[in-house]
């Protein structure tokens, strides 16, 4: 399974610098992450496990790469949730959306804060439409921080619903093996080959009810 290269895109050096140069290579996609690392990142929250190799970079870069990470591993999330479970993608997509909005909060709260010390009044404005009224520095600090802390609130609502996820992986496999009739290898199969059985396994239960209610009616 080889993991897509990414390079200069992601880096401020001069395209003559890297050229034929590897900075890192990342599982981005359903195709190049395994399933057992996917769930594993579920489990863990340990992004790094994207990334198949990596070279030395500095804190720019490194920034640029945790930014990547994050993008990646919500892009492979939605398109997990959105293939086996309607009811688990729209859950991701409220806690999803709870943690967008409450971290704009903060960043527009921190903004005015920054206007309120520069001695614009508008910092003021700003600060009243994030529902913070106090005037004096340590007041609006304190209240900032009151909203950082229901962020990560709202984060680790998002992780656990992740790792709930997680927990019931080697049962799912089980059941795949058990419907398959077969042993998985699971270094060899991608999470989009893992997405298919788990839909092959859900239609064969579906027609085999169908089935089943046809020849109760039949009967009747």
């Amino acid at each position: 399974m080889e993991p897509i290269t990414e390079i200069s895109k992601h880096t401020d050096l001069n395209p003559n610098q890297i050229l034929g140069e590897q900075l890192w290579k990342l599982y981005d996609t359903p195709r190049t992450i395994n399933v057992e690392t996917f769930y594993q990142i579920m489990e863990t929250g340990n992004l790094m496990l994207l990334v198949e190799s990596q070279k030395k970079l500095n804190e720019k870069q490194q920034e640029k790469l945790n930014k990547t990470l994050n993008d990646v591993w919500l892009d492979l999330q939605e398109y997990y949730y959105s293939e086996t479970n309607k009811q688990s993608f729209n859950r991701f997509k409220n806690n999803f959306k709870n943690v967008i909005l409450c971290q704009n909060e903060v960043t527009g709260c921190y903004a005015g804060l920054k206007l309120v010390e520069l001695g614009i009044e508008e910092g003021y404005e700003t600060l009243r439409f994030f529902k913070i009224s106090a005037t004096e520095k340590e007041q609006i600090e304190s209240a900032i921080r009151r909203k950082e802390t229901k962020l990560e609130l709202l984060k680790n609502k998002l992780d656990n619903n992740d790792k709930k996820e997680a927990v019931s992986f080697y049962k799912m496999v089980a059941n795949v093996e058990r419907n398959l009739n077969r042993q998985l290898n699971l270094t060899e199969i991608n999470l989009e080959r893992w997405i298919a059985y788990l839909t092959e396994i859900k239609e064969k239960h579906e027609s085999e009810k169908k089935l089943a209610r046809n020849n109760k009616n039949k009967r009747k």
